[in-house]
C-alpha cells in the first residue's frame, strides 16, 4: 500500500504559508513514508476565487499512491491516515472520512503554530474552536481507482463551497457509502476572501449545480450523466 497526500494549495505569503509550514512539518516527520503532492490552481482576483477541484485534479495526476487523501485540514492522529487507508486498501471501506471536524479559532490557529508541529496528537479537547461536527471535507480517505472512476472533482466548482457535498453524494452513489472513522480533523483559522464570494453570480450558479448532485443522490446513471458534463 502506497499513500500519496493530494493538497491543494495557494501560496498568499502570509497566514496560509505559516500554516502549510507547519503542517508539512507534522506530515514529514511523523507520515514521512506518505508522498505529498502540492498542486495549485490558475488563479485568481482572490482566494475565495481558488478552484480547488482543478488543483486537486493536478495533484491526484502528479502522485503515484494507489491510495489517495485528498488534504484540506491537519491530521491529529498520525494512526488515524494508516487505518483509514488501511480500510480502503483492503477493500473493507469504499472510502472514509473523521468523525469529528474541528475548526479552531483565530487565537488558537495562532497558538497551534507556536507549538511542535510533530507532537503525536493535537489538543482539540480544550482549544478553542468555531465549530466540531461532521463535515464531508478535511481528510477524504479513497483508492486512486475509485478517484479516477468519478473523474477527479468537477472543476465547474470555481470558488470555495459545495464542491465537498458533491463529491460526497457521488461517492456515496457510485462507489459506495463513507465510513466514519474515529477520530478528528483540525480546521486552521484562515483570513477570509478579499471579496464576498457568497451570493455572488458564481456562487449562485455553484449552488444550483450542487443541488443538481443532491438530486441525483442514490440514482448511478443521473450520477453519471452530471459528472460527464463537467468532463465534457
Amino acid at each position: 500500500m502506497t499513500i500519496s497526500a493530494l493538497i491543494p494549495f495557494r501560496p498568499d505569503h502570509g497566514h496560509r504559508d505559516r500554516a502549510w509550514e507547519w503542517s508539512r512539518k507534522r506530515w514529514e516527520t511523523l507520515l514521512p513514508d506518505v508522498e505529498l503532492v502540492m498542486a495549485s490552481d490558475d488563479g485568481g482576483a482572490d482566494p475565495g476565487e481558488f478552484n480547488q477541484p482543478l488543483a486537486i485534479n493536478r495533484a491526484a495526476k502528479k502522485a503515484s499512491g494507489d491510495v489517495f487523501v485528498m488534504v484540506e485540514t491537519i491530521f491529529d492522529d498520525p494512526g488515524w491516515v494508516r487505518r483509514a487507508a488501511e480500510l480502503v486498501s483492503s477493500g473493507e471501506a469504499p472510502w472514509v472520512l473523521p468523525q469529528d471536524y474541528v475548526r479552531l479559532t483565530e487565537p488558537e490557529s495562532k497558538r497551534l503554530l507556536q507549538t511542535d508541529p510533530s507532537a503525536p496528537s493535537i489538543d482539540t479537547d480544550n482549544a478553542a474552536a468555531e465549530w466540531v461536527g461532521e463535515s464531508w471535507a478535511g481528510l477524504v480517505v479513497m483508492s486512486r481507482d475509485s478517484f479516477n472512476e468519478l473523474g477527479g472533482y468537477d472543476e465547474r466548482f470555481k470558488r470555495w463551497g459545495a464542491h465537498d457535498v458533491c463529491w460526497a453524494t457521488a461517492m456515496n452513489t457510485l462507489v459506495g457509502p463513507v465510513t466514519r472513522l474515529p477520530g478528528r480533523t483540525v480546521h486552521f483559522w484562515h483570513p477570509a476572501p478579499l471579496s464576498q464570494t457568497y451570493g455572488s453570480p458564481v456562487h449562485r450558479k455553484q449552488h444550483a449545480l450542487m443541488e443538481r448532485y443532491v438530486a441525483a443522490d442514490g440514482f448511478p446513471e443521473a450520477m453519471r450523466n452530471l459528472l460527464s458534463e463537467g468532463t465534457a
